[in-house]
């Protein structure tokens, strides 16, 4: 299917719609007629307007620090009853690198949630490529694979991919939250800007819930995001780029390599602090912090990023990890 064909699918019809200060459109959709029912398996879906089981401390972390935390809703946007706000896809946003080279710090034993505090960041890249940080849980190899990744990306979009409410399957319930807006970002010895970013299953539906803060923006229901009894094989934090081969490769975060000195980092790598994550399989609404004998810290490339992890690198900041490089690198 071409790009045009293909937006004619993902772009329902709006209620209302909105300008955003970066140019972004911002429809407000039927709840009911959101891409998320073109999934096969939602035909006959019952939405969850919310979830039966609540996490512990839900968005307190973000109310406790001084660092700014992106907006996730223009003031000038409020979509009538019954609707959902969703940014209007384009051309740009149907062309996705395929492959990526992560820098990371995983826990490899059952998941049932994650949460953390990502910093945000805007590095240069050029035509097909992409940098981005985040938060990724998954279960399974190769073309098996199953995995939901929620964080930021700067992109030059080229290929074929699913991000956001592009991909039938995720269900948006909050009227308050767009996804895949552009959002301020961060800058060396500046400002600094996070955002909270929780998913967990709801163990009596068995959907997997997407946070932002303390708002409930949406869930994938079970039937599009099989995970065995056990919980999902792993949850990562840190950033992936791609490039094509043969073409020297982008910065990733804040285009910095951590450094293994305690307190050095601050204000100048990309981070990810207050990390928790849930592995009680009976209990989805415990955030804990993750066991030292279940991390792994790695880079796939080191020679061109790396991440460093620390606990209380900054006071208050828990456990996190430290991400990024300069690239400059080809594959």
């Amino acid at each position: 299917m071409n790009l045009d064909r293909q937006l004619k699918v993902i772009n329902k019809p709006a209620l209302k719609s909105f300008q955003t200060e970066y140019g972004d459109i911002v429809d407000c959709i039927d709840i009911y007629k959101q891409l998320a029912f073109d999934h096969p398996m939602l035909k006959n879906h019952t939405i969850q307007m919310k979830p039966k089981t609540a996490p512990e401390e839900a968005g307190n972390e973000a109310t406790s620090t001084v660092y700014k935390s992106s907006p996730y809703m223009p003031k000038n946007i409020k979509c009538p009853p019954g609707s959902v706000p969703i940014k209007r896809a384009t051309r740009e946003d149907l062309m996705m690198a395929k492959s990526m080279n992560p820098q990371c710090l995983s826990i490899t034993s059952g998941n049932f949630g994650a949460r953390a505090s990502i910093s945000i960041w805007n590095p240069s890249v050029n035509e097909n490529q992409l940098s981005c940080g985040g938060m990724w849980i998954a279960n399974g190899l190769g073309d098996k694979l199953n995995s939901i990744q929620t964080g930021w990306i700067a992109d030059a979009y080229q290929s074929t991919g699913c991000f956001n409410t592009l991909c039938p399957g995720f269900v948006q319930v909050n009227p308050d939250v767009v996804l895949g807006l552009v959002l301020p970002h961060s800058v060396v010895n500046g400002s600094e800007f996070d955002v909270l970013l929780s998913f967990y299953q709801d163990k009596a539906s068995g959907h997997w819930w997407l946070m932002v803060e303390d708002k409930y923006v949406g869930y994938w229901p079970r039937v599009v995001i099989p995970v065995p009894a056990g919980g999902a094989a792993f949850v990562s934090w840190g950033g992936e780029v791609y490039s094509p081969l043969n073409v020297p490769s982008p910065a990733m975060g804040s285009g910095n390599f951590p450094v293994d000195a305690f307190g050095a980092n601050h204000g100048r790598t990309a981070y990810v602090r207050l990390i928790k994550v849930v592995t009680d399989e009976k209990d989805s609404t415990k955030f804990e912090d993750p066991k030292l004998e279940a991390i792994k810290v790695w880079a796939d490339k080191p020679a061109c990023y790396t991440a460093k992890d620390f606990v209380d690198d900054v006071p208050g900041w828990g456990f996190q990890v430290y991400f990024g490089g300069p690239g400059i690198c080809t594959f």
